[in-house]
């Protein structure tokens, strides 16, 4: 019992909800053995964070202490009975576990609150879940999901915390929805027309010769690189979407032939992309660049409903987008082709719209990812996290509209439940049987859903943000020098009212609350605040 009461002290100061659960259960359970003679290798070197799941070790267990004295390194001890919890808490290394500042013990009643808590507190994706006492099919499930959110949370962290790179886009692309049209103004406008969604994984080239003999029986959607891939082939899409921030968007959609088709574009994509094009342009509100497009559209008095809501945004994707774009239209049915969702043939893409197409055991950053998994027809084939966190986010969306039918003419990659596979010929005889003028009917819409704002208003919105972003720095300067301190109180109150702080910086302060101390929040919003503002002088 000598460690268990020094155990509770530590409890009751670090973990009081299990604290409180341990005075509730006195039980204990003689004979537990925590830790066996046998020693799994594994490699933990390269991980920032380890989660083991059960209170159960092995000589592994040194490789760990030694582990924890890395800087950056994080455990969680994740256990899923009370009373081998308590146990537990009897042994000296329990005690040693406590005292370590980099250690968490959650106590699992829901898995989700669970994994919610560990990977709320992570800001790495060197993230490993461990078992001691053998795989089974919860342990599984819980590594699942702790690995999915984990990167979920990952890259909404560092969105959040390197916004201003997203905004250098955002600040040269807004000026640009003067002369475009609003794409969520077209609800219905194409009821019961099919729409082909195109992506560009390497299934698409089966695919090429049988679209270019169907634009005027379904709508044509290109999302992202698949636009290369049809305009190379000599198929121009009705639409093409374009929404990554990356400048490989413009790498990937330079080389494309879409001179003149529409584009539909977030205010987030690759600036660059539109020295490729000389199309009409469409405005699309799908909630891609957070807060930035709430306050654009506010100042632009745009009041329509955005595409994807707060608990979507974890699948937001090109894919995801234009099928949401083709739901709005009403389409039906809606299908999708060149979407693997893996390196199917160990490719990139359909066609090599970039050098060296077939590097996917040459590139690390790929490697690394890499999840290996059985596709459609039962051979295994290398994915990756984000096109499963997609894929079970295309399944979702099938389920939630059941009135509409979604087909997959995908030839490879990974099986989605909700859709049926069905070869492209196949479809065209069942459900390809009509005529449409496509092209003439969108040049109507595009016409009639004009965003009609003066030029002249785009320019004043810049020095009005520009005019933001110097008071707040002033203000957080005022804050982080607290002298006088009723002038750092006045400043925090003022701080708020500013358009820079409530639309662009306040991510950002949530998410830098979960990691620092409030002065060292500060300093770091007013060094991102100045990075914003170095954006605007390019």
């Amino acid at each position: 019992m000598k460690y268990y009461y020094k155990n509770l002290d530590l409890l009751s100061k670090r973990f009081p909800f299990i604290y409180m659960l341990s005075l509730s259960n006195q039980k204990v359970l003689k004979n537990s053995i925590f830790f066996s003679e046998e020693k799994n290798y594994i490699n933990i070197n390269d991980l920032e964070t380890l989660v083991i799941y059960k209170c159960r070790f092995d000589k592994t267990f040194s490789d760990i202490k030694c582990w924890l004295k890395k800087k950056s390194s994080k455990l969680f001890i994740l256990e899923d009975c009370l009373d081998d919890l308590i146990c537990f808490f009897h042994s000296k290394e329990s005690y040693d576990l406590l005292k370590n500042e980099k250690v968490n013990f959650v106590f699992l009643k829901n898995i989700k609150e669970a994994v919610d808590q560990i990977t709320s507190s992570t800001t790495t994706k060197k993230i490993d879940v461990l078992t001691f006492v053998g795989k089974n099919r919860k342990y599984e499930k819980i590594k699942n999901e702790i690995i999915q959110n984990n990167l979920i949370s990952f890259f909404s962290n560092q969105d959040s915390l390197n916004s201003f790179k997203i905004f250098k886009n955002f600040y040269s692309n807004f000026e640009k929805l003067h002369k475009s049209f609003l794409i969520n103004r077209l609800k219905n406008k194409f009821k019961d027309v099919p729409a082909i969604i195109t992506g560009a994984g390497p299934s698409l080239k089966y695919s090429l010769d049988k679209l270019k003999t169907l634009q005027n029986k379904a709508l044509i959607i290109a999302g992202g690189s698949s636009i290369t891939c049809l305009t190379q082939a000599g198929i121009l899409p009705h639409m093409g979407v374009v929404v990554d921030p990356n400048f490989d968007e413009y790498i990937r959609i330079k080389d494309s032939l879409a001179f003149q088709i529409p584009i539909i574009y977030s205010t987030r994509v690759n600036r660059g992309v539109f020295q490729t094009l000389n199309g009409p342009l469409g405005y699309i509100k799908a909630a891609a660049c957070s807060f930035f497009e709430i306050w654009l559209d506010k100042q632009l008095n745009i009041p329509d409903k955005y595409l994807f809501n707060k608990l979507e945004e974890k699948a937001l994707s090109v894919t995801t987008i234009c099928i949401r774009i083709a739901k709005l239209f009403g389409c039906n049915p809606i299908i999708l082709d060149g979407v693997d969702l893996a390196y199917s043939e160990d490719k990139l893409y359909a066609l090599d719209i970039i050098e060296n197409n077939n590097t996917i055991q040459k590139d690390e950053e790929i490697k690394q990812n890499i999840v290996r998994i059985k596709d459609k027809n039962g051979s295994f084939v290398n994915s990756n996290l984000n096109w499963q966190i997609e894929r079970f986010w295309f399944n979702y969306f099938a389920k939630s509209n059941k009135n509409k039918k979604f087909l997959n003419a995908t030839k490879y990659g990974l099986k989605i439940d909700a859709f049926t596979d069905m070869c492209i010929d196949e479809i065209e005889k069942k459900y390809l049987n009509k005529q449409f003028d496509l092209a003439s009917h969108l040049h109507v819409l595009m016409e009639q859903n004009k965003i009609i704002n003066p030029k002249n208003q785009y320019d004043d919105l810049k020095k009005n943000l520009k005019k933001s972003f110097e008071n707040t720095i002033s203000l957080l300067s005022d804050i982080i020098k607290n002298k006088p301190e009723y002038k750092a109180i006045l400043a925090k109150e003022d701080l708020f009212k500013e358009d820079a702080y409530q639309f662009f910086l306040l991510n950002a302060s949530h998410t830098l609350n979960k990691f620092y101390k409030e002065e060292l929040i500060y300093k770091k919003l007013k060094e991102s605040a100045g990075f914003f503002l170095k954006q605007m002088k390019k």
